[in-house]
């Protein structure tokens, strides 16, 4: 089936599936919780994939400074 959604509208569809990931573990310096890579990417990807998306993270640096860059890609169609 052929999907005529924006790439907007996709990713709308998707965060309405998502719930907020679990702070499971904890920083020893400041004591504090925060969410893993594997425990976000497990909550976000598959809802992503669901409406036909992609998410690409990119590594850079500039001026010094390190960065990363994150874009989305669409399909044209959804199971």
């Amino acid at each position: 089936m052929t999907d005529k959604r924006t790439i907007g509208e996709r990713l709308c569809a998707a965060q309405l599936k998502m719930q907020n990931p679990l702070k499971a573990a904890t920083n020893g310096h400041f004591k504090s919780k925060y969410v893993t890579l594997d425990v976000l990417r497990d909550a976000v990807v598959p809802h992503l994939a669901a409406e036909g998306l992609a998410l690409i993270q990119e590594p850079g640096f500039a001026d010094g400074m390190v960065s990363q860059i994150t874009s989305y890609a669409a399909t044209k169609t959804v199971a």
